[in-house]
């Protein structure tokens, strides 16, 4: 007896092949939902991290409004040295307290400042997208006036402040922190990345090498920058100041695309910004809020996968018929005998498509 193959192959069931390619499809689906799902929190964190400078922005105004038009700074001498995170336990930034204040000309403590005055919280700080922690002040004895600058780890401030501290050449060229800054004047931003890359930009370098002189706050991918009128914008290039200035490094002067080798200085002129602190620590990335980390989300996705794929052989999985069960073998026609021992012939099988057929006459009885 013959049996049809065809059919055989059609009632098989499910095999582990079967659920292996299943897993497959599902394993690449959850590695672009993963994949989307980084790329939409790096763009919250980015959105968020332009939240905090429009707050920064905000603060540095209130300030100015009780300060005589003049942006934050604490104790200054011309032409001295940079200093940063320095001071930090002192009660006072202007040294009429207890402890060592911050050195003159520290560029970390007019930011911290605004802490103290503006009431800013530790997360208005920091970006983020990245892995800084949150600062420790609180209340009582460590509330943020208590202390007069960000801790020395240089891991609780995430941004750059316009350098506050101008040489006397600046301030006679016309350098001055307040109010008669324009609106193309970077006044904050993701922190200054410093190092080498920085400081061979010119303004017709590819976007491949400005990636190294951006901010490492997003990897690479561009900056946050706020300006002297409040607005803040995400920006791909450091060459965003006034006259296309690098916003990271000392001016060669007042020319377009102005930049030099000199990352920590004072103001060329009157419409240099030079962002500092430089970042010293890595920032690393930003963990997903909550307990439910990549690490996590990742294995609980392979289990996920193993677990519905033993699911659907279980479930899915058919008994095969026996061989030929259901199909019509013609080599398998026995037709019943009549008296006269004659036989009808087998039935016709009808062709798929084709027309159907008439009935013809009923054979004739054989002649006796």
């Amino acid at each position: 007896m013959r049996t049809n193959d065809r059919s055989n192959g059609r009632n098989r069931g499910t095999t582990w092949a079967d659920v292996v390619a299943v897993v497959a499809m599902l394993g690449m689906i959850g590695g672009v939902t993963l994949q989307a799902a980084s790329r939409s929190r790096e763009t919250a964190g980015r959105v968020k991290c332009g939240s905090n400078l429009r707050m920064l922005g905000q603060a540095l105004f209130m300030y100015a409004n009780e300060n005589k038009n003049a942006f934050p700074r604490t104790r200054y001498t011309p032409d001295a040295a940079l200093t940063a995170y320095t001071g930090e336990a002192a009660t006072d930034p202007f040294g009429n307290g207890s402890g060592t204040p911050p050195d003159v000309n520290d560029t970390t403590a007019p930011l911290f400042l605004l802490v103290r005055t503006q009431e800013l919280t530790a997360d208005m700080v920091i970006c983020p997208a990245t892995g800084y922690v949150r600062d420790d002040y609180g209340g009582g004895t460590n509330a943020a006036h208590n202390r007069s600058n960000f801790k020395s780890t240089r891991n609780t401030l995430g941004y750059s402040y316009a350098n506050p501290y101008p040489s006397a050449a600046a301030v006679q060229k016309g350098y001055k922190m307040n109010f008669t800054l324009g609106a193309q004047f970077a006044i904050t931003a993701d922190m200054n990345p410093g190092g080498a890359a920085l400081t061979s930009l010119t303004l017709s370098s590819p976007a491949s090498a400005m990636q190294k002189g951006n901010t490492r706050n997003h990897g690479g991918d561009g900056q946050n920058v706020g300006f002297a009128d409040g607005h803040v914008e995400w920006l791909t290039t450091p060459f965003v100041g006034v006259r296309k200035d690098n916003i990271y490094t000392v001016s060669s002067g007042m020319v377009d695309g102005g930049t030099s080798a000199v990352i920590e200085g004072s103001p060329s002129w009157a419409g240099d910004s030079v962002l500092l602190p430089v970042m010293t620590v890595d920032p690393g990335v930003a963990s997903a809020s909550g307990p439910f980390g990549p690490a996590v989300l990742i294995v609980g996705g392979v289990v996920l996968l193993a677990v519905v794929g033993v699911i659907l052989f279980f479930v899915m999985r058919k008994k095969p018929q026996p061989a030929g069960a259901g199909a019509y073998d013609p080599g398998a026609y026995a037709p019943p005998q009549t008296p006269g021992g004659y036989a009808p012939p087998p039935p016709q099988l009808q062709q798929p498509g084709a027309a159907p057929r008439r009935p013809g006459p009923p054979p004739l009885p054989p002649q006796q």
